[in-house]
Formats: C-alpha cells, structure tokens, sequence
C-alpha cells in the first residue's frame, strides 16, 4: 500500500491534482504503525514500540525508493514535460506551505482513514 500511495501522490503532484495526493493521504498504511510506536510508549511495550518504529522504517524506505523508481520512469518516458519546475506548480506550493483549509483537509482525511482502520464508519 506504501508503495501504491506514494505512486498515487507523485502523480497528482505532477498533475497538479489535489484529489490525487488527498487520496495517496488516506490510503497510506502508516496509521497502524504509528499508533503502534505510541501504545509501545505508553504501556511500556518495547516489542510493540520497536515493532512499530521498524515497519515506520521500511514504510519509509518503501515510499522515499518508490517515488524515486517511479520519478526516472515517468521522466525517461516523457510524462513530466520538458522545463517543468516543480516549485512552480500549485499543488506543491500548497503542500509545502499549508494552510488553514489545507490542513483541514489532512486533518478529516487522516481521521476517516483512523476510523476506517479500526471498523468505524466515521459518520455520527
């Protein structure tokens, strides 16, 4: 899923689609993990801590070589068009500097992927 997200995430950003990299955002399986890391901590688990600090790890290292992997291809094959500089598109600009609305939107999709995690339907 890692790997799928941040293909999912590098296209929107090169599309400059903000309903891509929402959708890269809630897909991404990094909820567990995290929660893991935390409950470790709190409950003074270091087989659950460490387990979630190692997936965090890989899940990283997945997204950071597959977006590389997938940046070359789409780059050799003339998808991303000649000049483009991508500090100059919108998506980027928004993402690297969010705003209040901006991050609203990370905040609701984070808790419907939370919620879908663990059964709930996010609805009251």
């Amino acid at each position: 899923m890692t790997f799928f997200s941040t293909i999912i995430a590098a296209a929107g950003l090169l599309r400059s689609s903000p309903e891509a990299i929402v959708g890269a955002m809630v897909i991404a399986p990094f909820f567990g993990t995290a929660l893991s890391v935390a409950a470790g901590v709190c409950c003074g688990e270091e087989k659950l801590f460490f387990d979630g600090v190692r997936s965090q790890f890989f899940g990283v290292s997945v997204a950071v070589l597959g977006s590389a992997v997938y940046a070359v291809i789409a780059r050799e094959m003339g998808f991303v068009p000649p000049g483009m500089v991508l500090t100059r598109s919108s998506q980027y600009t928004l993402f690297m500097t969010p705003s209040f609305l901006s991050a609203g939107v990370a905040i609701a999709a984070s808790t419907t992927r939370a919620c879908c995690s663990r059964g709930r339907n996010p609805s009251p």
